[in-house]
């Protein structure tokens, strides 16, 4: 776990959460350099730490935490622990964009150097290009997972459906098509800002889930639920 906190639990009587929740706090009133930091407002960030320790767990709460710190996240502002609890989403959409500008990604895999070579090919905005690297390799490893936990899936209904799926899976091929498929949505739209951020591939990103299920439905003859089960094993 990626807990940076030098926290000693010892044999402290308060829970882990709780102690976890006051390490977060103080290292939040350093970052934020907040002013006038009272007892009372430290006890309200701990309380918003311990309900997101108790919603998502601890492991995901201090990553984000530290993740949130260590990269500078200025959106959105946060001034107390319900801004971070309440903006928790938000927040995590906004590490997942530094991290992909971030432009320190390890060498490239093959598939990633094919999936990156031609989608450079089309004509995207200057701040798109920018982003291309990070989102083609997210979108690799995505889809790489989502193969990965389909084909050791114990549900006959989804085993049916990767075993139908796979053909249509090829990793660059596919990824490269899916860009191609985005950017003709929304490569020349005058409006469109350019954020690629949000078309990282996923398995609900609309174009991808509509063109996979469309597949089932033409496999079984109907939409007999394979898509849904699909997205509740990968979820």
């Amino acid at each position: 776990m990626d807990d940076t906190f030098d926290i000693d639990f010892g044999t402290a009587k308060q829970d882990r959460a709780g102690i976890l929740a006051r390490g977060m706090a103080e290292k939040i009133r350093d970052h934020i350099q907040a002013m006038g930091w009272t007892r009372k407002r430290q006890a309200r960030w701990e309380k918003a730490f311990e309900l997101l320790i108790n919603q998502h767990g601890e492991e995901v709460v201090v990553t984000r935490v530290n993740k949130y710190i260590q990269l500078k996240i200025e959106r959105p502002k946060v001034q107390s622990g319900d801004d971070f609890r309440n903006n928790w989403d938000w927040i995590g959409e906004e590490i997942e964009r530094a991290v992909l500008l971030d432009g320190k990604q390890a060498e490239l895999s093959q598939e990633e150097r094919d999936v990156l070579e031609m989608t450079q090919e089309l004509t995207w905005l200057v701040n798109t290009e920018k982003q291309l690297r990070g989102v083609v390799c997210r979108s690799v490893q995505n889809l790489k997972s989502f193969k990965s936990k389909l084909a050791t899936s114990t549900d006959p209904k989804v085993k049916d459906a990767y075993r139908e799926l796979v053909v249509y899976l090829d990793v660059a091929g596919y990824l490269t098509d899916f860009f191609k498929s985005v950017h003709r949505k929304y490569g020349r739209w005058a409006e469109w800002s350019g954020d690629l951020v949000p078309h990282t591939w996923t398995p609900t990103h609309d174009l991808a889930s509509s063109y996979l299920k469309g597949i089932l439905i033409r496999w079984a003859g109907e939409d007999d639920g394979s898509w849904n089960r699909v997205l509740e094993e990968v979820k």
